[in-house]
């Protein structure tokens, strides 16, 4: 056999196996698996993988919080449903933020297609930017018409 069919064949198999280990749906704590200790460590280990990335600042925070108050022990059955319910919230919210999107942009002038990926979190944060931006210019003038309407 040809060696780099069999070398490009290797490479290819390694990059398909790349994102088999990331998770496919949020991390979600429950009563029925198992101590809450255990839950928390685990639930600790995953928010640090690529798949929650923008889980952070102050739902981070929180979440730390959460985590802390179920590995303590110290609450009854009742709390801790209900921090074990707002953890599993922001972890959901820090997984769906995570989410990798991908478009195709195209630039006055060229054919060529350019992939542009972000995360969902940082495609809202420009959105709103952009929106806030817009909506301090005062006039629903387009930008490349001069003062007096072109005339």
């Amino acid at each position: 056999m040809n060696p780099k069919y069999l070398y490009s064949l290797l490479m290819l198999s390694g990059l398909a196996s790349a994102g088999q280990d990331l998770d496919k749906r949020a991390f979600q704590m429950s009563a029925f698996n198992g101590s809450y200790v255990s839950q928390s460590k685990l639930a600790r280990e995953k928010i640090t993988q690529v798949e929650y990335v923008e889980l952070r600042g102050e739902n981070l925070r929180m979440l730390n919080s959460y985590l802390d108050e179920l590995e303590s022990g110290n609450l009854g059955s009742d709390a801790a449903a209900k921090k074990m319910d707002a953890a599993n919230q922001l972890i959901a919210r820090g997984f769906r933020d995570s989410r990798l999107v991908c478009n195709y942009e195209q630039r006055t002038g060229t054919n060529i297609k350019k992939q542009l990926c972000m995360t969902s979190a940082a495609k809202n944060r420009i959105h709103e930017i952009t929106r806030r931006n817009l909506a301090g210019r005062g006039d629903a003038r387009p930008v490349w018409l001069p003062e007096g309407g072109g005339k």
